[in-house]
């Protein structure tokens, strides 16, 4: 690959010689692939590489919890546009991937951490052909599981190099508990309760059915439901305080019905708990039904609920699967997985620079997607009844055709 060195302005090659990247992210805001970038940005500038983090929308700072060495420049997306020539520019998200293209480099990656097509469940099928067509593009790929690399070859044949996640197990297995345990089984449940796919009300109303028990909950976007009854709610908590969240705790139910990985899952078990987990695609990357956790079948409400009521009443099954959880979570280092991202950039070949296709055909679509979001909560803000909000969208849905209709010289988009 063709690498600079800081004192030049002309690229040169070598095994050991640094390697420019830009990541470019979504925004600045706490999430499991954000966390991931930050971890494989430090590593990397730690072993010598020019990192720099492009953020798409928004600031340019660290969300909250999360930091950087001084070695990784921050910048926003007008500002990397206008830098030196990278070696390497990597999307890291569906959005990114429509804007990749804007920063120079000799080769574009895309970080694919999760299908987020699954993530709409909209009628409109606008997004999920926008997401679809960025995995047609000639990206170096990058996934964090074997289901994912498996996904992009058998439906768009693309080769991906699997970089899994890792965990820093100190941080976890050290952890003061935030309160005192008693002796009732505690159960966490963490998550976006705003993003039906988590699936935090179906959680809620399994704790609610089983007796005897206390309720921890981390709402990571704010949302609080008043018929959620928990004993303890944290709000937008500071990543970095979060192993004392998982120590004060016995198992954490995370019943989404689309995860790729779920970083949380993993956290807790280090942390020495354990978890009832539905099959969300990806779990089994390392979670063992009846080895370091109890797995349950998607929007199984009862067999939810049968799993805590084993736990509440068992306590050696309680006792070995924790012990168990902490064994298996071992096998995973960041500084392992940032080793094979490393050993991927390096091989990526010098010649025939990646030709990524101007997505400006479709960058109307995705205008158009954005606006009729933007329609619809505003009609959901201001209407006083369903009805009332429905005609308004509808308004303003004939609107946006219209405005696309004219923008393609009559054709839809």
């Amino acid at each position: 690959m063709a690498v600079y060195d800081s004192g030049s302005a002309e690229p040169y090659t070598g095994r050991d010689a640094a390697v420019k990247i830009a990541f470019l992210l979504p925004g600045s805001f706490v999430g499991g692939g954000i966390y991931a970038i930050f971890q494989h940005a430090t590593l990397l500038a730690q072993k010598g590489h020019h990192v720099t983090l492009a953020f798409s929308a928004g600031s340019t700072q660290p969300p909250m919890g999360l930091t950087v060495t001084s070695a990784v420049q921050l910048a926003s997306m007008t500002e990397v546009a206008s830098l030196p020539m990278f070696d390497i520019a990597i999307a890291t998200a569906w959005r990114t991937a429509y804007g990749i293209g804007d920063i120079p480099a000799r080769q574009y990656g895309y970080f694919v951490q999760d299908d987020e097509r699954n993530f709409y469940e909209s009628p409109f099928r606008t997004t999920r052909l926008l997401i679809e067509k960025t995995f047609e593009q000639p990206f170096n790929f990058f996934v964090p599981t074997q289901w994912l690399a498996a996904m992009l070859k058998q439906s768009f044949g693309k080769p991906a190099v699997v970089v899994p996640y890792g965990i820093r197990a100190e941080q976890f297995r050290e952890a003061t508990p935030i309160r005192p345990k008693g002796r009732k089984l505690r159960v966490l449940i963490e998550g976006r309760g705003g993003e039906r796919r988590k699936r935090i009300d179906l959680a809620f109303a399994v704790t609610a059915a089983v007796a005897n028990i206390e309720v921890f909950y981390v709402a990571t976007d704010g949302v609080v439901r008043r018929d959620w009854r928990a004993d303890a709610v944290f709000q937008q908590i500071d990543h970095a305080a979060m192993p004392s969240v998982y120590a004060a705790c016995d198992v954490l139910l995370k019943l989404s019905a689309q995860e790729s990985f779920s970083m949380p899952v993993m956290e807790m078990l280090t942390s020495g708990g354990t978890a009832v987990v539905s099959a969300f695609t990806g779990h089994n990357e390392y979670i063992i039904d009846g080895e370091n956790a109890l797995v349950v079948p998607i929007d199984d409400k009862a067999a939810a609920v049968h799993a805590l009521l084993r736990l509440r009443d068992d306590p050696e099954l309680l006792r070995g699967l924790k012990e168990r959880a902490r064994t298996h979570t071992r096998r995973h280092s960041w500084e392992e997985a940032n080793d094979k991202l490393e050993v991927a950039l390096r091989r990526i070949e010098t010649t025939a620079a990646a030709d990524i296709p101007a997505l400006g055909e479709y960058l109307q679509s995705l205008h158009d997607y954005d606006t009729l979001c933007s329609h619809y909560a505003q009609s959901q803000r201001d209407s006083r009844s369903p009805i009332q909000a429905g005609r308004t969208f509808l308004r303003n849905l004939a609107s946006v055709a219209r405005a696309s209709a004219a923008n393609t010289d009559g054709t839809s988009t």
